[in-house]
């Protein structure tokens, strides 16, 4: 058995399921990650370059968030990666796609771009409207479903 498995075993017996003795807060165990996620993703222009915004899904809410840019290695590329670890904590931790956009808005820097109809200010600030494209495709898509009567044909409804 190696160092990790030694500490994974460790950390299973001793951390998960285990309350914090200061708070009431009980860490869940780690879910086993799926083998195939469905997933949005969006092209984003920032200043720093291309961003694409990949949004994983799980049982129909947001899961998993990676934003990819620069080339690896890259200073730009490793807090990308950061930042899209952190989102992803959150969405698994129960905080909204709503809640994330409304912290990560108005991180801005000195340079301009725009991107999909609007200005992008930073690299976070691309990410932020990743998720925009995202939530806003997904609540159309429920808005579509939930005023839908009956069936279609080319469009008409009967």
């Amino acid at each position: 058995m190696d160092h990790y498995e030694d500490y994974y075993d460790w950390w299973l017996e001793n951390v998960v399921n285990v309350v914090h003795p200061n708070t009431n807060v009980k860490m869940t165990p780690i879910q086993e990650e799926p083998t195939v996620l469905p997933s949005y993703t969006a092209k984003v222009t920032t200043p720093d370059g291309t961003m694409f915004v990949n949004i994983s899904e799980r049982n129909n809410k947001p899961y998993r968030v990676d934003a990819l840019i620069g080339k690896a290695g890259s200073a730009v590329n490793s807090w990308s990666q950061a930042l899209s670890l952190c989102i992803s904590l959150a969405l698994q931790n129960g905080i909204s796609v709503h809640e994330i956009i409304e912290c990560l808005s108005n991180n801005v820097t000195d340079r301009v771009t725009y991107s999909n109809g609007r200005i992008v200010r930073s690299g976070p600030d691309g990410l932020v409207n990743g998720l925009s494209i995202y939530l806003a495709q997904h609540e159309s898509e429920i808005i579509k479903t939930s005023k839908r009567r009956g069936p279609t044909f080319g469009g008409e409804e009967y």
